[in-house]
């Protein structure tokens, strides 16, 4: 997720990486609580890359914006700003994760007006997420790539099927 605001201000974006589900009983509830999401052993990787970089990292086992995420983001990024008197009017786009029941009267609390933005007008509503994301999404699309070919130079042409292993999260999140 990325935020601008009206005075051309940047915000550090915030990223959703793939985890695994724990396999011990109620390791993925104590994963959210404790680690955003992250196993115990990742969680060290992830706040290294989280300083190095200035990006949030969350994860679970789809890789997608959830509930939860959204709501931290909105408390992260509003809920205690500078001018709490002034209200937020904050342009989303029609994902599910962003209208949840739970999602509009947290907003509504901390004087956020969620605007939808209504289907394929985000280059018109939202200019900043063409020129951001299309750039960051090209980036992982070529790195991806490059990995792949990679794999494939330093395969050995042996019988036994190439396993591919994608970028690191570092490269992910650079």
């Amino acid at each position: 997720m990325l935020l601008g605001d009206s005075d051309g201000g940047k915000y550090p974006p915030y990223m959703v990486l793939m985890s695994n589900r724990s396999t011990v009983k109620g390791g993925d509830q104590a994963n959210w609580e404790k680690r955003r999401g992250f196993g115990i052993y990742v969680w060290t990787e992830a706040q290294a890359i989280m300083k190095d970089n200035d990006i949030e990292l969350y994860a679970n086992p789809t890789a997608w914006w959830n509930e939860n995420i959204y709501l931290e983001w909105l408390e992260a990024m509003f809920g205690s700003r500078q001018r709490p008197w002034q209200p937020v009017i904050l342009l989303i786009d029609d994902f599910s994760g962003h209208w949840t029941p739970a999602v509009k009267p947290y907003a509504a609390s901390i004087d956020v007006h969620l605007l939808r933005v209504p289907p394929s007008c985000t280059s018109t509503c939202q200019p900043a997420d063409i020129a951001w994301n299309r750039p960051f999404k090209s980036y992982l699309r070529c790195e991806w790539v490059n990995t792949l070919r990679q794999q494939l130079r330093e395969h050995t042409g042996s019988t036994q099927a190439s396993k591919f292993k994608p970028p690191s999260r570092t490269t992910a999140c650079e």
